[in-house]
């Protein structure tokens, strides 16, 4: 009986949650809150991460995470393929 009672509180506090994260906004007016000026998050509540803020879209943040992540991977392997050499 217990772990019941636990187990309905933590469901409780997770759907709380939840409802607070869905209730956040970004403060710029006609933004909706999808993307991140990072691409790594599909919403953000402040003007710093605000595509729109910044002039761009999200999709273009997105795309520019991706880019980087491809760049950090050729970095890798040239250092990887160095210290072979070496």
């Amino acid at each position: 009986m217990f772990w019941a009672r636990v187990y309905i509180l933590t469901l409780t506090l997770i759907q709380k949650a939840q409802r607070v994260i869905e209730e956040r906004r970004c403060p710029l007016e006609g933004c909706d809150s999808n993307g991140h000026l990072s691409g790594k998050f599909e919403k953000h509540f402040t003007l710093e991460a605000c595509p729109i803020y910044h002039n761009t879209t999200a999709e273009k943040c997105r795309q520019g995470m991706e880019d980087r992540k491809k760049r950090e991977e050729s970095r890798k392997k040239a250092l990887e393929y160095h210290k072979k050499i070496t």
